[in-house]
C-alpha cells in the first residue's frame, strides 16, 4: 500500500511539475502579447502576401474598378463537409467588385456595392485565422484578396498570438483573451481636385476561441466592456499603421469592417473616429470615414439617434446575434441599422433586385435568389424557410424579454427568463446558426438590392 501511495506521490509531483513548465512556456511566449495589448505594435510583413510598401506608394494609375473572386474558409462549407456533405468543399469563394472611387464619396450615404464588398472582406478577415493556426485549407487569404485590390502595407500580425490552439489557451492563462485580431492595408490614389489621398483598410476578425467569452463582459460602462477593451488595442494599432504611412488626416480615408464580434468592434471603432475629428489625434475627418459591419451585437448603451450616419451595420432578421444584448436593457449600436428582411422585402415594398453582372440563379423570389447565391458561393444549400421561422421565434423572444425587463433597463434573473426562453424552444438551431455565417450576408447582399433592406437610425 505504501508503494502505491509512494508512486501515486510521485506522478503528482511529476504532472504538477509538468503544468508548472508548460504555464511558465505559455507566459514566456505571450510576455510580447501582453505588449500589443498596451498598445505596442508590430507592423512586419507576416507573409509573403503582406510585402509592398511600408510607407504610401504612388498615387495609383491603375483602373480603380476591379472584379475578383475571393477565396476563404466558410463555416457553412465545413460543416457540410464534415457532415459528409457530397457538394461540400471547406472552402468557398465570392465575387467582389471593387471600385477605389467608393472611398471618394459620402460617407454618409449608404452604398450597396461597398456594403456587398465589405459583406466579403469581413469573412476573408475571419478566414485568415486559418493561415496562421496551420489548419487544413488555410491559406492568406487577407493578403491575397487585398493585394489583388490593389492594396499594400497589408498587416496581419496581430492574427500570428492569437490563432492556433496555444494561442488562445495561452490567451486565456495570461487574461489577454479581450484582445482582437485585425487586418490593416493601404493604397494612395488620385482624387480629382484633391490630389492624392490614402485609403486606408481596417477589417476585424469576429469571436475566435476564448475571445467569445467576452461576448458576456457587459460591464458597467457605456459601451459593452469585452467590446470596448478589443476597441481600444485596435484603435492603437491602426493610429501606429497610420503615422507609419506618414498620411495627412486631410486627405486620409479609412473604411472599417467586421463580422459578428468584429463588426461590434467596428462599430466603436469607427464612433471613436468620428469622435477624433476635429481633435489633435485626429486620423481622417468623419466625411472619410467608411463603416460597414454584419451581424453585429449591441455594442454600447450610449448610441445617440441620428449620430454617427457614416457607419452602417447590416443585420438579418433571422439572425440571433445582432439581437443581443437586448435592446430593452438599453444596448443598441452607433450608426444605421440596415436590416435584411425574413422574406427578403422591406416593408416599403422594394423588390428583390441584383447588381448588374451579378448570376444569381432563380428569379421567382429573394429568397430563392439568395439561396442560390449561397449555393454558388459555398457548394452547399440554405434553408431560407428555417430562417423565416427562426425570425418568428426570435421576434417572440425578445417580445417576452422586454415585459420581463425593470424600467429602468436592468435585465430580468435568471430564473425570470425561463418564459423568455421558452419561446425558442421551436427554434431550430441550425438555422439560427446559418443565418449568422458570413456566408449568409454575403448572399442576401448579392441578391438584394437597397431598396429591399429597411434602414432606421
Amino acid at each position: 500500500m505504501g508503494a502505491v501511495r509512494h508512486t501515486a506521490r510521485v506522478v503528482a509531483i511529476v504532472v504538477a511539475c509538468l503544468l508548472v513548465t508548460a504555464l511558465l512556456a505559455v507566459e514566456a511566449r505571450y510576455a510580447d502579447a501582453a505588449g500589443v495589448r498596451r498598445g505596442a505594435a508590430s507592423h512586419a510583413p507576416a507573409a509573403a502576401w503582406a510585402t509592398g510598401a511600408e510607407g504610401p506608394a504612388t498615387a495609383a494609375t491603375a483602373p480603380s474598378r476591379r472584379v475578383v473572386a475571393a477565396e476563404y474558409l466558410s463555416e457553412a462549407a465545413a460543416l457540410a463537409s464534415w457532415a459528409g456533405h457530397p457538394a461540400a468543399r471547406g472552402g468557398a469563394s465570392a465575387r467582389l467588385a471593387w471600385d477605389d472611387r467608393w472611398l471618394l464619396a459620402d460617407s454618409f450615404s449608404y452604398n450597396h456595392d461597398l456594403a456587398r464588398a465589405c459583406a466579403v472582406l469581413s469573412a476573408v478577415c475571419n478566414a485568415e485565422s486559418c493561415w496562421y493556426s496551420g489548419a487544413a485549407g488555410g491559406r492568406p487569404f487577407a493578403e491575397r484578396t487585398l493585394a489583388s485590390l490593389g492594396f499594400t502595407a497589408i498587416r496581419t500580425d496581430s492574427y500570428a498570438w492569437r490563432s492556433s490552439l496555444l494561442d488562445e489557451v495561452g490567451a486565456f492563462l495570461t487574461g489577454s483573451h479581450e484582445g482582437v485580431a485585425y487586418t490593416f492595408a493601404s493604397k494612395m490614389v488620385d482624387a480629382p481636385g484633391e490630389g492624392p489621398v490614402t485609403l486606408v483598410f481596417a477589417g476585424v476578425r469576429g469571436s475566435y476561441g476564448f475571445e467569445w467569452l467576452t461576448n458576456l463582459n457587459l460591464g458597467e460602462g457605456p459601451d459593452h466592456d469585452g467590446y470596448r477593451a478589443a476597441k481600444a488595442e485596435l484603435a492603437r494599432a491602426l493610429s501606429a499603421y497610420v503615422a507609419d504611412l506618414g498620411a495627412d488626416p486631410a486627405s486620409t480615408r479609412i473604411l472599417v469592417t467586421g463580422h459578428s464580434r468584429g463588426g461590434a468592434v467596428a462599430n466603436l471603432l469607427a464612433a471613436g473616429l468620428d469622435d477624433l475629428a476635429g481633435t489633435s489625434q485626429v486620423l481622417a475627418p468623419a466625411s472619410g470615414v467608411f463603416a460597414y459591419t454584419f451581424a453585429a451585437p449591441a455594442s454600447t448603451r450610449a448610441a445617440g439617434k441620428g449620430c454617427h450616419g457614416n457607419i452602417f451595420n447590416v443585420v438579418g432578421e433571422g439572425d440571433l446575434v445582432p439581437r443581443l444584448p437586448l435592446a430593452s436593457w438599453g444596448y443598441g449600436r452607433h450608426g444605421v441599422t440596415v436590416t435584411i428582411p425574413r422574406d427578403g422585402r422591406a416593408a416599403s415594398g422594394g423588390a428583390a433586385a441584383a447588381g448588374a453582372g451579378d448570376a444569381l440563379g432563380p428569379s421567382d423570389g429573394a429568397p430563392a435568389a439568395m439561396a442560390a447565391a449561397f449555393r454558388a458561393n459555398t457548394g452547399v444549400g440554405f434553408d431560407a424557410g428555417g430562417a423565416r421561422r427562426a425570425a418568428d421565434a426570435l421576434d417572440a423572444f425578445e417580445a417576452e424579454a422586454a415585459v420581463l425587463t425593470a424600467d429602468d433597463g436592468t435585465p430580468p434573473a435568471p430564473g425570470e427568463l425561463a418564459s423568455a426562453l421558452g419561446a425558442l424552444a421551436a427554434l431550430d438551431p441550425a438555422a439560427v446558426l446559418a443565418s449568422h455565417y458570413p456566408d449568409a450576408y454575403i448572399a442576401w447582399l448579392q441578391s438584394l438590392g437597397e431598396a429591399d433592406l429597411a434602414f432606421a437610425a
